[in-house]
């Protein structure tokens, strides 16, 4: 049995803070869904009979918004995310991925604060400096309700930030300030930037979103969420995008979240944010083999299971389209992950392609990965 420590993204960052397993099976509760389709679910699972399960899915109507996800470039959200990053930027005590992320931000998306409004400027980047960078925008509770009121704020007034209980009252101020120089020395070539990239994902969610929904939906056993935003922004944090509950933020700038990546990696980010029915499945195999859940496995499904998803939707329009993680080698990069991918091309791999069971597939990739003789 395979049970050597497995890696976490931190080997990735060049960084030791956030070590612990961060993994969504780990991180979230269960979320039960007590619609008659999440009853429906269950009971299906309990009687082994993915192919009804497979006809209800295809065959009940769905009823969900025109566009699968909601797109916004909110003013205030990019303020506070671009602070961060020059706060990052010029610290000396982070990790060479969180420099090299947060400078390559700044590189793609300049800002040139003029002489008479740097001392405002320059205050507000030694703020975020003291009270934000060292949190992680995911994992961090205050960090993400953070990023909820600002991405609920658009492009408001000032004067309705100030009155935002939510936001803590120094924070107000400082943004407020650094509003007025973000808004005439950065904002609009950001908002060009936000846009153009909404725009270029928008024309490929018209052309493929509605298979890669309804590909995920039968892979994850999951209804689409009703309301799925995504925040664009020119810095989203060190790995380009993150997502908790059904809130995405996502890097627009990115130099790898372009053309059809982009597409792919909007889709591994919805992953997260559906229902965790598929980690359910393979939990329980994982206890029937007396293994322990591997660090990080849901998230290298998630990478897997999206890059192979978008491949094949993309075999007419971009034959030779290579999935994100192959591209920059994430299963490579992590420990433990190389062995997933293994097992994910010998035995995941085929049930995506309709040539395996369900249930097969998910007891060999878990005998693959935990249980070698």
């Amino acid at each position: 049995m395979n049970t050597a420590p497995r890696g976490d993204l931190s080997e990735y960052l060049g960084k030791t803070k956030h070590t612990e397993d961060h993994s969504a099976y780990q991180r979230h509760p269960l979320r039960r869904d007590t619609s008659l389709f999440g009853i429906a679910v269950r009971l299906v699972r309990t009687r082994e009979s993915f192919l009804i399960l497979l006809l209800l899915i295809i065959s009940a109507p769905t009823v969900r918004a025109a566009e699968p996800i909601e797109f916004r470039n909110g003013f205030w959200i990019n303020l506070h995310h671009y602070l961060y990053a020059q706060a990052l930027a010029e610290t000396k005590t982070a990790g060479p991925r969180l420099l090299s992320t947060a400078n390559s931000a700044i590189q793609h998306a300049p800002c040139t604060i003029p002489g008479s409004e740097r001392v405002v400027w320059t205050s507000a980047v030694e703020f975020y400096a003291t009270h934000y960078i060292s949190k992680d925008w995911l994992f961090d509770d205050e960090m993400r309700q953070l990023n909820d009121a600002l991405g609920q704020m658009g492009d408001a007034t000032g004067k309705t930030l100030r009155s935002a209980s939510a936001l803590p009252e120094d924070l107000r101020e400082v943004l407020i300030g650094a509003a007025a120089v973000y808004r005439h020395a950065c904002w609009p070539a950001h908002h060009g930037a936000n846009a153009a990239w909404i725009g270029a994902e928008k024309a490929r969610l018209a052309k493929h979103g509605a298979t890669l929904v309804r590909r995920l939906e039968q892979v994850y056993l999951a209804k689409w969420p009703e309301h799925l935003i995504a925040d664009v922004v020119t810095y989203a944090n060190w790995a380009g995008a993150y997502t908790y509950g059904t809130h995405i933020t996502i890097d627009s700038v990115n130099s790898d979240y372009q053309e059809d990546s982009a597409l792919e990696m909007i889709f591994h980010e919805s992953s997260h944010a559906l229902d965790t029915t598929l980690f359910e499945e393979f939990a329980d195999e994982f206890k029937l083999q007396r293994a322990p859940w591997p660090r990080q496995f849901d998230h290298a499904l998630i990478f897997y299971t999206a890059g192979i998803l978008t491949k094949q939707e993309l075999a007419r329009t971009n034959p030779s389209y290579v999935p994100y993680g192959d591209r920059l080698g994430i299963f490579q990069r992590l420990q433990g992950w190389s062995e997933d991918e293994a097992a994910f091309d010998r035995a995941w791999k085929p049930y995506l392609e309709g040539k395996k069971t369900r249930k097969e597939a998910i007891q060999d990739v878990v005998k693959m990965i935990c249980c070698k003789e």
